[in-house]
């Protein structure tokens, strides 16, 4: 016996839209498409992944990256993602010396400050003059042999001469 069998043409694939797939840290993405008469027959194709620095991070900022992704195959189009993903860099602490007072100028306590931005992380004080701290050394007469001197005052602190208590007049 014979039949006639009269042949069916292939459907042909019929592909959907491709749908992206990028991996956590944006270093792959895929490409996939599905055909619409068949949904065993998957295309997937792996890009080419670009990064490419978009801001830098800062000491208190986070920097963001651009990722491109660009494919070999015609069906799948090029992507792009930012990412927020740079960690900050953290403030590089470096000490403000602090700065004695004397007895006329103030000084100023130590601080901390960032040598990277140069915020004031821990801002100096200020701190009072001392101030002189006289001792009195009384008048002398000048004898055959030895000379004298008037009364004068002296700063134990800096060791400057004073004709006055007040510090007023300087010899």
């Amino acid at each position: 016996q014979t039949q006639d069998v009269e042949d069916i043409t292939a459907l042909g694939h019929a592909y959907g839209e491709a749908t992206y797939t990028w991996s956590n840290d944006n270093g792959n993405c895929t490409a996939k498409r599905v055909c619409t008469n068949d949904e065993n027959h998957v295309e997937t194709v792996e890009a080419k992944v670009e990064k490419v620095i978009k801001t830098d991070a800062t000491c208190t900022a986070m920097g963001w990256t651009t990722y491109n992704a660009t494919f070999v195959v015609d069906w799948a189009q090029a992507q792009t993602v930012e990412a927020e993903d740079i960690a900050a860099l953290g403030h590089t602490e470096e000490i403000i010396p602090a700065v004695p007072a004397t007895c006329t100028a103030t000084g100023r306590t130590s601080g901390v400050k960032c040598s990277v931005c140069d915020e004031v992380l821990d801002k100096p004080e200020p701190t009072d003059a001392l101030g002189h701290s006289m001792t009195k050394t009384d008048a002398k007469a000048a004898t055959c042999t030895e000379n004298g001197n008037n009364e004068y005052y002296t700063c134990g602190t800096c060791g400057k001469v004073f004709e006055d208590a007040e510090g007023v007049n300087e010899t």
